[in-house]
């Protein structure tokens, strides 16, 4: 099942109403649904907005996983997290990191 399909199956709308609500074809979003055709610049973005996801998601793109090549985290958990905190737990945050790295240099400078 593709995206769009998905999507509309989680609204409970048949393709005549989502058709009607994009204001194309039934056959049309048939097509767009089976991957036959693609939507058109505009009409992905009307679609997304919707739906409420991005377009990347609407094609099913995924986005990258990883804040560098050779993280151990996922970015996408480390930015989730973050996001959830308020502004003062943000900066503490980021004051933790920064004396983690100060630490880590500085213990790399006394050994060698």
């Amino acid at each position: 099942m593709g995206v769009l399909q998905e999507l509309r199956a989680k609204k409970r709308l048949t393709q005549q109403e989502l058709a009607d609500i994009l204001s194309v074809p039934r056959t049309t979003l048939a097509h767009y649904e089976s991957g036959r055709n693609e939507m058109s610049y505009g009409l992905l973005i009307k679609t997304a907005d919707f739906f409420d996801v991005s377009v990347d998601e609407l094609v099913g793109r995924k986005p990258s996983a990883e804040l560098f090549s050779d993280a151990r985290v996922p970015k996408s958990e480390v930015q989730q997290l973050f996001d959830e905190l308020d502004r003062a737990g943000q900066q503490e945050v980021i004051g933790y990191i920064k004396g983690m790295l100060y630490a880590g240099r500085a213990a790399k400078n006394k050994h060698g």
